[in-house]
């Protein structure tokens, strides 16, 4: 007989398979990620099952079969977060799409990490509520690079081994950041000692604290590309999702 857990998850993906049911990529809290089948999923919809719509955030029971190839099955669902926001906006739900994306590679099934469920969590309350696409995005980045342990170095440039007080350019390649004037030609862009400041903000506040940042949505877009270049190199793909932001 199956086992059975229950734990708190987020929709990351849903893929229809015949006609009606569904494969279904979960982040959880306690869990990491969850791969369950759901019958009848989109049926569902005329009662609880709102719960498996995409990025939803709900209250799981799944049957764990003995036969480790064979998927896990969505027993109840109940929504705890809808982020309704994100799927009424393109630019919102391509923005999501990113970051589920980027959770979905970078996250191992069954093994938790319960600061990148906060994180997610937290980014689609900011998508929700319209909070500029961008400054939620550059967020995400920064914090999920943080949480694998790959953020780049934030403090000293990588040649002179100064502190970061004036403007900076990005080299992936070498784990973090150099003065304009000690590797210059490298990055697409320079970044001002503002965007430096507003980095360590991301990597070292509490997430809670991270809906104060204030970074206008330009600056958030261009700090963004750059930290995105960096997480190209590190992470060694380029999510698909990434050509649908705006």
């Amino acid at each position: 007989m199956p086992s059975f857990l229950s734990d708190e998850g987020i929709v990351l993906s849903a893929v229809d398979v015949g006609e009606e049911d569904r494969i279904l990529t979960f982040l959880t809290r306690e869990h990491g990620l969850w791969r369950a089948g759901a019958t009848s999923a989109k049926n569902l919809k005329k009662g609880r099952t709102a719960s498996l719509d995409l990025f939803v955030r709900s209250r799981l029971e799944v049957s764990v079969p003995r036969d480790s190839a064979r998927l896990k099955r969505v027993r109840s669902a109940e929504a705890l977060e809808t982020f309704l926001g994100i799927r009424s906006d393109y630019a919102r739900l391509c923005a999501a799409s990113y970051v589920a994306e980027l959770v979905t590679r970078c996250v191992q099934e069954d093994d938790p990490v319960e600061e990148i469920f906060h994180l997610v969590s937290l980014v689609f309350g900011m998508l929700e509520k319209g909070g500029g696409n961008y400054r939620t995005l550059l967020i995400f980045e920064g914090r999920f690079l943080k949480e694998l342990g790959m953020a780049p170095d934030i403090n000293t440039c990588r040649k002179c081994g100064g502190q970061l007080e004036k403007s900076v350019r990005i080299a992936p390649d070498q784990g973090g950041f150099f003065h304009e004037e000690c590797f210059p030609g490298v990055g697409e862009s320079v970044l001002s000692p503002g965007d430096i400041n507003n980095l360590r903000y991301i990597l070292e506040k509490p997430i809670e604290f991270l809906p104060r940042l204030g970074v206008k949505e330009e600056r958030a877009k261009a700090v963004f590309g750059e930290l995105r270049r960096f997480s190209l190199h590190h992470l060694g793909f380029s999510p698909k999702t990434a050509r649908n932001l705006p």
